[in-house]
């Protein structure tokens, strides 16, 4: 019996083995299956069978099912096996029943050709019956004549991707769809084609889709003479095809093409016979990387352009960045000094409700193309505000919007459309555009601007409305000002403190559409040596009017048109400091002064306050034109006058204040030089580094972590946090407990003390013994185990290894020793202790009278019990923890033997007990005594055998028969002149015939009293498994 459980763990390892060199092993190729042709019912392909080799045209008929797995490929060959369907050269999958398409986007289902090449290596999926039903979801189709051909039925079909075929999906004859989510790009002869046959009836429907850069059209409709095609396209996106993006046909039948929200763009034209509808546009969509990654970026037109205000096109934005100033902003955006200047390749708009804030001294520069190729000029790029533009420069750091290129029309230029509101645009300078400025909608504020070597240098149409002060339009190339009212709409311009200079056409023109208006109101400003007209009205169409107050008008060509000049005008040389680069006015202008207090604003072009006394008599007064003249200049008079950068007063010269000769700030936290009060300055605005933006020299505790420096930095002195205050993040170990983390933190690593490891409070029942506290603690609260629930030793037997027993005392008194039991009647029992665990064998109990054996005290796992008359009984101690000994019996009984270790001496003939763990109880004249759970098996009856536990040492047998020995250690006792044999590890052990000596056996492992010590360590090393293999058997003999 011991054999067969060890034979069985073996072949388990065995099989355990094979297993992890199979995974060791390189993965073998998946196996192919292949498909002849013909009809395919109720199927399912699965990647366990991936790829699918399809020979020849396969049907899937009316009523029968293919269902097709995620991660799954259909590789059709580049020839028809069976020589039948539309085309008999080329294969075709032919749906009359259902088609369930079951991909997802990780792992999609593929259908191509074998060879994987070009297009039309195979005809693609047909459907040409009412009955065909198809369910897709992340499928791929490529290589195809056509990757759908769709002849009758009406089909629902999503998240396909159909490239590198002849047609993305052909629909004819009566063939109709609602295709939502498909990519159809790379195709080479179109992207879909919808053409209505034989009195036929298509309608395709196209939602959330993306087609793309198809050799053809992108989507073409047409209809043969009594047929009707009809296409719907909405949230598509339709780019770079290089035929028509949507064409429709109408020589013959009947078409119909509508486009709602979607973009249709860079396509060779855009529309053939197509009027684009509601949320339609046309713009560079900024995939990600096309033609492969046809996602959308962060500054995509397309995102929420939908009907519902979501993104449009098959592949939403989902996080990826737009590389270059480009496209929309949708989210705030600041401009500041480090990254000037500011290169723009494109359009850029600033979405409603977004702010694009341009720092003083910032430099944005437009590229003379336009890669959206959108909005007013396909060519050129523009800088449209939906939202808000704060570009609020300083006179020393204006803010600079221009063009790579040089001269007028080099882009685009800026426009302001509503709901844009809140603009700043002081000490802004634009320049090289074609319109500076264009307001056709909305009412904007602008104040401070410069507009020069452009074309226009301001125009306001539509229906918009603007107050402009304090600015200069000069040296453009058409005119100043251009006011025009348009589509039945009034164009309104208020303009104040202004200089109009040397302009190629008129300063200002007004004019408007006929049933629309312009009005223009001009006052405190300076309009001079504009080549065309300086002020002029053209009244032929729609209402116009001009009116012109406190204002100078001269040396135009003419000064005015269809204008009278009002109240406050004059005509003369404004006697400019340096024109046309310096329009401010010398201390001797007559538009010093000269203006007017209603509606004049509070400051001037750079900042300066209005009104000033500039010509120093009668008191501060309005100048005209866009800069106020200061009194003389006095540096160290605290106002800021002419050729004044700064002016503190009396603290100029000082730190962080105005230099002495006024001409720039002086020293300052952030110029990059240390000075004055501080510790450094690294001119940067990083408060990482060593130096902080307060030009403090970093330091533990300021709130900010050094980087390569500090683990962290939380600016206070507590040691009870995340950080402590040596700027170290806290752990486990540092002698601080920080809150509502840690429960203690003694500062050491003793698992003996209050704290143990994880800085927790120790415990009785977490592993360490805490001194002077505990006297064990074997991680459980369980007793019974020598470690009781508290923590306290229980009064059992130590581990270790036992003793020798004491020989049996004469008749009547059992010898003083360890282990075994007294003998019977005039011998003292002779007893071993057993290698494995356990503790000193007891001492022996006093000798019974004649016919009985004393009761002595077993050692943990020692002693065996003793031999019947004339034979000192061998025995082997288990693994485990002794009990007490059993007692003697009486004369003709065995003793019952104690829980633990050392079974009871039997009586004359018998066999004793020696079982590790709880010794069984001798059995009574002429019965089998009972094997004790674990070591030692039961002493046999007069006659018979005794049968031998699980674990070590077998029973005693009876006369002339050997006991059988246990699995494990030790074999059973022999009958009266044998010795027992040793059982093997998992051997069984034979009692020898008379006279015959020891026989050992099985692992090397000896029987108790071998003189090799090896025994200990053996039976140490086995008792697990002897022990396991004990309750197996026992399990199956119950």
């Amino acid at each position: 019996m011991p054999k067969r459980p060890i034979a069985l763990a073996v072949r388990c390892l065995v099989l355990v083995w094979a297993f992890a060199v199979l995974l060791a092993l390189p993965r073998a190729a998946r196996a192919e299956t292949v498909v002849a042709g013909g009809n395919i019912i109720n199927r399912t392909w699965d990647p366990a069978g991936s790829p699918y080799i399809v020979q020849g045209d396969i049907i899937v008929p009316a009523g029968a099912r293919l269902t097709i797995q995620a991660g799954t490929e259909v590789r059709f060959a580049s020839s028809d096996g069976l020589g039948t369907g539309l085309d008999t050269g080329e294969v075709e999958m032919t749906i009359r029943g259902t088609l369930d398409v079951a991909g997802t986007a990780a792992s999609p289902v593929i259908f191509r050709s074998q060879a994987g090449g070009g297009a039309r290596e195979w005809y693609g999926v047909v459907v040409d019956a009412p009955t065909a039903v198809l369910t897709t979801n992340e499928l791929v189709v490529q290589n195809a004549s056509a990757g759908f051909h769709v002849i009758d039925g009406v089909l629902t079909l999503d998240r396909v991707v159909a490239h590198t075929n002849a047609y993305g999906a052909v629909f004819s004859r009566n063939g109709s769809a609602t295709l939502t989510g498909w990519t159809v790009r790379n195709n080479t002869d179109g992207g879909l084609y919808i053409s209505s046959t034989n009195r036929g009836v298509s309608t395709v429907s196209i939602s959330g889709s993306t087609i793309h850069a198809n050799r053809g059209a992108g989507v073409e409709v047409r209809a043969e003479a009594g047929s009707r095609a009809t296409v719907d396209i909405k949230s598509s996106i339709v780019t770079n095809n290089t035929g028509p993006g949507i064409a429709r046909r109408a020589e013959y039948g009947t078409t119909v093409a509508t486009v709602t929200y979607s973009n249709v763009w860079g396509n060779g034209p855009n529309y053939v016979s197509v009027d684009p509808g509601e949320g339609a546009l046309s713009a560079n969509p900024l995939y990600v990387g096309a033609p492969q990654n046809l996602r959308l970026t962060s500054n995509s037109p397309c995102r929420f352009a939908g009907e519902l205000g979501g993104d449009i096109g098959a592949l939403p934005y989902t996080g990826d960045p737009t590389p270059q100033l480009v496209g929309v902003l949708w989210a705030d955006l600041t401009l500041n000094l480090a990254g000037s200047p500011y290169k723009v390749p494109g359009d850029l708009t600033v979405a409603p409700g977004v702010t694009l804030t341009i720092d003083p001294g910032v430099v944005v520069q437009f590229e003379t193309s336009d890669m959206m190729a959108s909005l007013q000029d396909l060519n050129k790029a523009e800088l449209v505000v939906m939202g808000a533009l704060k570009a609020g420069g300083t006179p020393a750091l204006p803010v600079t919007i221009e063009s790579t290129g040089t001269g007028a029309r080099s882009f685009w230029g800026v426009r302001l459309e509503a709901p844009s509101t809140g603009n700043v645009l002081s000490n802004a300078v634009i320049s090289e555009a074609s319109v500076g400025i264009l307001a056709q909608q909305g009412h904007h504020a602008i104040d401070g601007l410069t507009v020069h070597t452009s074309a226009y240098g301001m125009i306001v149409s539509g229906s918009a409305s603007a107050t402009v002060t304090n600015t200069v339009l000069r040296n453009n190339t058409d005119m100043g000002l251009y006011v025009s009212g348009t589509s039945g709409a009034t164009a309104a311009v208020t303009l104040t403190n202004a200089t109009i200079h040397a302009n190629r056409g008129a300063g200002v023109e007004v004019r408007a559409d006929a049933g629309a208006g312009a009005l223009v109101d001009i006052n405190n400003s300076i309009v001079t040596n504009n080549s065309g007209p300086g002020v002029a009205r053209r009244a032929e169409y729609g209402t116009t009017r001009v009116t012109v107050t406190y204002s100078n008008v001269w040396q135009n060509g003419p000064n005015y048109v269809g204008v009278n000049p009002g109240e406050g005008t004059l005509s003369a040389n404004p006697l400019y400091v340096a024109a046309p680069a310096n329009l401010k006015l010398q201390e001797t202008s007559l538009c010093v002064d000269s203006g007017t207090d209603v509606g004049a604003p509070g400051h001037d072009l750079e900042g300066n306050p209005r009104p000033l006394d500039g010509d120093q008599i009668n008191g501060p007064a309005f100048d005209m034109g866009a800069y106020e003249l200061a009194p003389p200049t006095v540096c160290g008079d605290g106002v800021l006058g002419a050729g004044e950068v700064c002016d503190d007063g009396p603290r100029n010269g000082q730190y962080g204040q105005c230099k002495d000769d006024c001409s720039g700030t002086g020293p300052y936290c952030g110029d990059g030089i240390t000075s004055g009060p501080e510790d450094c300055d690294d001119g940067n605005a990083s408060n990482e580094d060593a130096c902080l933006t307060t030009c403090v020299a970093a330091t533990c505790g300021d709130g900010f972590t050094e980087a390569d420096v500090e683990e962290c930095d939380d600016g206070n002195e507590s040691n009870e946090d995340a950080c402590l205050n040596t700027c170290f993040a806290a752990t486990c170990g540092d002698g601080f407990t920080e809150a509502d983390v840690e429960e203690c933190d003694d500062g050491n690593a003793s698992d003996a003390d209050a704290c143990v490891a994880g800085c927790k409070h120790a415990t009785c029942g977490d592993g360490f013994t805490e001194a002077d506290v505990e006297e064990c603690d074997d991680g459980n609260v369980m007793a019974g185990d020598g470690c009781s629930g508290v923590c306290l030793f229980e009064e059992q037997g130590g581990a270790g290894v036992g003793g020798v027993g004491g020989a049996g005392g004469s008749a009547g008194e059992g010898g003083q020793g360890v282990g075994g039991v007294g003998g019977s009647a005039g011998e003292g029992g002779q007893g071993v202790g057993g290698a494995g665990v356990g503790g000193a064998g007891g001492a022996g109990g006093a000798g019974g009278s004649a016919g009985e054996g004393g009761q002595g005290v077993g050692g943990a796992g020692v002693g065996g019990a003793g031999g019947s008359a004339g034979e000192g009984g061998q025995g082997v101690g288990g693994a485990g923890v002794g009990g007490a000994g059993g007692a003697g019996s009486s004369a003709g009984e065995g003793g019952q033997g104690g829980a633990g270790v050392g079974g009871a001496g039997g009586s004359a003939g018998e066999g004793g007990q020696g079982g590790a763990g709880v010794g069984g109880a001798g059995g009574s004249a002429g019965e089998g005594g009972q094997g004790g759970a674990g070591v030692g098996g039961a002493g046999g009856s007069a006659g018979e055998g005794g049968q031998g536990d699980a674990g070590v040492g077998g029973a005693g047998g009876s006369a002339g028969e050997g006991g059988q020995g246990g699995a494990g250690v030790g074999g059973a006792g022999g009958s009266a002149g044998e010795g027992g044999g040793v059982g093997g590890n998992g051997g069984e052990g034979q009692g020898g015939s008379a006279g015959d000596d020891e026989d050992d056996r099985g692992c090397g492992c000896r029987v108790a009293g071998a003189p090799d010590s090896s025994t200990a360590e053996a039976a140490l090393a086995l008792g697990g498994l002897a022990i396991a293999i004990a309750r197996r058997r026992r399990a199956r003999r119950s």
